[in-house]
């Protein structure tokens, strides 16, 4: 007996089966990507940039793609992920959004903010492997597994350019609220820019890069 798929979704760079208990994603092709861009940007009146923007996420699904085969990060760190011709199969966990909001509903602050520490902290243990999230999604780009860790569940734009990173660093890319406006509360948003601040430096860059390497 197959299993069920119980939901599906569809990303701008991925469609997405949910089962019982694992994902499978399965990459777009530029056609795809165009018909739901294209919404997007209408919307934005930032139409002229379908091209480019279609061409980036293309791009960078490759570029992660390759660095995680290239990569010796255990699998446990991506929610078990298995890649076969680019169809991503992962453990299914529950997105930091969604925990951070139901700890919030409890009126559960401090173990909100735990979350937020936890996600910070494997940022920085993802970049013992030349590992580096550039979104900064911290509320859609994580999860939480059946084991209370932090896992990588969207690791389809980043980058192991130190180069790169160090620049982000410099410029506090995560220090903008507007990114998450209506995805996360306030107190907490703010509390993981400035924790962000805190431990994301260049210091702390240096002493972590590659170190499992």
């Amino acid at each position: 007996m197959e299993d069920k798929v119980l939901e599906k979704k569809e990303g701008w760079q991925m469609n997405v089966e949910i089962y019982e208990d694992y994902v499978i994603k399965s990459p777009k092709n530029k056609e795809q990507m165009r018909k739901k861009i294209e919404k997007h940007l209408i919307k934005k009146n930032q139409l002229y940039l379908l091209d480019e923007k279609i061409n980036f996420i293309h791009s960078s699904i490759s570029n992660s793609l390759k660095i995680i085969d290239d990569s010796n990060v255990p699998m446990k760190l991506l929610a078990n992920a298995t890649i076969k011709n680019g169809v991503i199969k992962q453990d299914k966990v529950v997105l930091v959004k969604e925990r951070l909001y139901e700890l919030m509903a409890k009126g559960e602050i401090i173990k909100a903010k735990k979350i937020i520490d936890k996600v910070i902290d494997f940022i920085i243990e993802l970049w013992k492997y030349k590992i580096h999230e550039n979104t900064y999604k911290f509320y859609s780009s994580y999860g939480i597994d059946s084991n209370e860790e932090v896992v990588l569940v969207d690791f389809l734009e980043i980058t192991n350019d130190a180069e790169s990173v160090k620049k982000q660093i410099g410029k506090k890319k995560w220090d903008k609220p507007k990114r998450y406006f209506g995805k996360v509360e306030r107190e907490l948003r703010e509390y993981f820019i400035n924790l962000s601040n805190k431990k994301l430096t260049i210091d702390t860059f240096r002493k972590y890069w590659g170190k499992r390497l």
